[in-house]
Parts: C-alpha cells; structure tokens; sequence
C-alpha cells in the first residue's frame, strides 16, 4: 500500500504578480484527492506581450485529474484570483467555495458565460470562530467544526437553492437569501427561525444585514431590472 503524501503545486502566482493558482493534495501516490485554491489571470505588458488581453495559468496538471478535484477555494475577488474561473471551470466542474461579495461577482461572471450559478458555496464563520456555514445548491444551511470537519448542524430546505448568506453584526443572527426570491434569518446559536418570506419570480443574488440588525437588504433581479429591498426582520 502506497503512503500517503503531501502536494503543494502552484500553477501559478508563486514568484509572479497575478495568476493565482494553487493546488493542494493528500493521500496515496497517484491518487490523492486535490483542492484549487484561487483561479486568476495576469495582465500583459506591451513590451513582451503586445495584442494579448488576459493571461491564463497552464491547468494540463489538473485538468487531467479532474475528477480527484475536492473543490475549488476562492479566496478574494481581485482579477489575479478570480479572473480565470469563468474560463476555465467547465474543465474542471468542481463546486466553488467563496465568502458573499466574491460568490456574488464569480456568480455574475458565470452569468455571462452560461455557466450554473449553483456552482459557489457561499461560507461565512460563526462568531465564536468555531464553526463555518455554508449555503449552496442542496437548499440547506450547514454548520461545519473547524476543528474535525464534521457537519454539527443542517437548517432547512428552503424552497429554493440558496444564493445569499449574511450574519448579523453582533452574531447572533444569520440571513439566507434564495434564487427564486425566499428569505430566512435564523437564530445561529439554537437554529430558530425568526423571519420566513419568499418573493416568487424573483432572482436573488446577495443578502446583507443592516448596522441596527433589524433589517435585511437583498439585491434581485426582476425582468431584467435590478432591485434592492429593505426588509424589516425584527419582531
């Protein structure tokens, strides 16, 4: 039996400005299961590039080991970390993990090139530090240990996928926002909820808490408009 290793193989951005890209594995030789962290682009420069707009980390090594890939890690939304997702996850088809604001702008990017907006995972951590949520496509909100990796609590279904995950300012309470117009606030220490609506035919696409805590803002699509609305959630 093979022992298991370690991989750490930068396809980009390590001794570079730009084109970010990380990958990490574990297990048997030849078989370790493989995380991508970060997929971004390099901008040209004239003097050696000229006529060229984006330059995109060489993926051959990972794309050929596609289906060992766990998933793919975004960790902020500048270029250099983002900006070759939308290019290149068709060849990879890994679920995406980000934090809100850069889930909403990788979700806009797939929009524009037909990819799934269920793709991203949107994860936030707990106050305490202990604990990350995530929202994504199966319609639950999920509470993850840090310190084992195990799933310690599932909220749901909502009646659509969940596109929006905001937590309060004092931490007390988090808000899911889904595709199809649904919105819950749940009490995140007990898993209660406190607020439940859904605006049918409409598209959400980020969610967040205002400074008071007693209200929501979300940002939605309806015939092709953009709009946002305050909601009142406080009892």
């Amino acid at each position: 039996m093979k022992p298991n290793r370690l991989i750490y193989l930068p396809l980009g951005g390590a001794g570079e400005v730009g084109m970010n890209a990380y990958v990490y594995g574990y297990g048997p030789e030849d078989r370790e299961r493989l995380i991508l962290v970060d997929l971004g682009v390099t901008f040209p420069e004239m003097e050696t590039t000229p006529g060229v707009d984006l330059i995109l980390p060489d993926m051959s090594w990972l794309i050929a080991r596609a289906d060992r890939i766990e998933a793919i890690f975004i960790t902020h939304a500048h270029e250099d970390h983002i900006g070759a997702l939308a290019h290149l996850w068709p060849r990879l088809k890994a679920r995406v993990y980000a934090r809100r604001f850069t889930a909403t702008l990788g979700r806009l990017k797939f929009d524009e090139y037909g990819h799934p907006r269920d793709a991203f995972t949107v994860v936030a951590f707990t106050p305490d530090g202990k604990q990350i949520l995530s929202v994504g496509h199966d319609k639950f909100l999920r509470y993850w240990n840090i310190a084992d990796g195990k799933e310690a609590k599932k909220l749901g279904p909502t009646p659509d996928y969940i596109f929006g995950l905001a937590v309060s300012k004092d931490g007390k309470n988090v808000a899911a926002a889904g595709y199809g117009g649904s919105l819950r606030v749940y009490e995140i220490a007990t898993g209660k909820e406190l607020y439940n609506q859904h605006h049918k035919g409409w598209i959400t696409y980020c969610v967040a808490f205002a400074p008071d805590g007693k209200s929501v803002v979300t940002g939605h699509e309806k015939s092709s408009k953009g709009i946002a609305k305050v909601t009142s959630v406080a009892k």
